[in-house]
């Protein structure tokens, strides 16, 4: 600690053998103060188990936890280092945004990942919107959060048989003991989304996935809107067969608008969105990304299905998954001998 100046552990996950590290150089060239911050990469195959590793040889009053990937400018530092200094926060994010650099298709991922029709509330992970305000886990992202390590502690941290979705666990949790969650549109980081489509997909069936596998371990009203996807898939499978054996029965005109009408409401939405998107984005990739819409909700949707009837079992001591080495890093990119728990 410096002064009154809260020190900082900067915790960030990365696969065994990954050898460079875009978070990790983006934040040598910021020229921290070793008495300011500390750096912990922390590797291992479990990142919920890797973070809760890092945390336990952590000594900064707040955690900073970042992707591998995650770019971090002077400017983050500059408002991270605002939100310190106050009393009333126990979380705070904000959005990981595209590069501008980013070839076509991540740029239309970008547009997708900031239409409200595709992620809801979560578009704010995508997109800098409204103002500085009091939040939820709906809006905060892993990649880019600052959380006071007291909190972290007596919340009991990450719940280790989830990823993703062990920090929308852990910020419900701080939330219901009263906890303050910021939604800062100035502390951003960049990150480059998916090169290919299949990525970006089996990225969202995994994010739904991950949301039934929290809903199972910790029920709550919040993650009940994100069953939308899932029931949407229920009602495609009533819809497609009603079309097919429709015109060749005796089946009721009224009941075919009936079932119709959910549809044409949702196609309606879907170019609702893409002229929004036109005004925002551009043509092209408004575009581009109009298809990509409905299949963010059946990828999403099928992931929930899965996460929710099947099972994953937690990961023991002794798992390969909960082999986690930590590198206590100086801020000139050297790392000192690496640890294991």
């Amino acid at each position: 600690m410096t002064g009154s100046t809260p020190t900082i552990s900067i915790i960030i996950a990365v696969p065994p053998k990954m050898v460079w590290i875009d978070a990790v150089h983006t934040l040598d060239e910021l020229g921290l103060n070793s008495n300011v911050a500390e750096f912990i990469v922390t590797r291992g195959s479990m990142p919920s188990v890797q973070r809760n590793e890092a945390v336990k040889e952590a000594h900064g009053e707040w955690l900073y936890f970042l992707d591998n990937d995650s770019l971090v400018s002077p400017e983050t530092w500059a408002c991270l280092l605002n939100w310190i200094s106050r009393g009333d926060a126990d979380v705070v994010g904000g959005p990981n945004l595209c590069p501008q650099d980013a070839v076509f298709l991540q740029s239309v991922f970008s547009v997708l990942m900031g239409s409200f029709l595709a992620f809801g509330p979560s578009r704010s992970r995508y997109v800098s919107t409204g103002i500085l305000r009091k939040s939820s886990e709906k809006e905060l992202i892993l990649c880019n959060l600052l959380v006071r390590r007291r909190t972290f502690d007596e919340t009991g941290g990450f719940d280790e048989s989830l990823y993703p979705n062990e920090e929308n666990a852990l910020m419900e949790a701080i939330a219901r003991k009263g906890g303050g969650l910021w939604y800062d549109p100035g502390l951003r980081v960049h990150r480059y989304p998916r090169e290919k489509l299949s990525g970006f997909l089996w990225m969202l069936f995994r994010y739904g996935r991950g949301r039934a596998q929290q809903f199972r371990l910790h029920p709550s009203l919040g993650s009940v809107q994100n069953m939308a996807p899932a029931c949407f898939l229920g009602y495609l499978m009533v819809l497609l067969p009603t079309l097919l054996i429709g015109p060749i029965s005796s089946f009721s005109g009224f009941w075919m608008g009936v079932i119709m009408l959910p549809a044409i409401a949702y196609l309606g939405a879907l170019a609702l969105q893409t002229l929004w998107n036109m005004r925002h984005y551009g043509l092209i990739r408004s575009l581009a990304a109009a298809p990509g819409l409905f299949f963010c909700h059946v990828s999403y949707g099928l992931g929930f299905l899965a996460g929710y009837l099947g099972s994953k079992p937690a990961p023991r001591a002794g798992d390969d998954k909960c082999q986690v080495t930590l590198e206590h890093r100086e801020f000139n990119g050297q790392a000192s001998t690496p640890t294991s728990p």
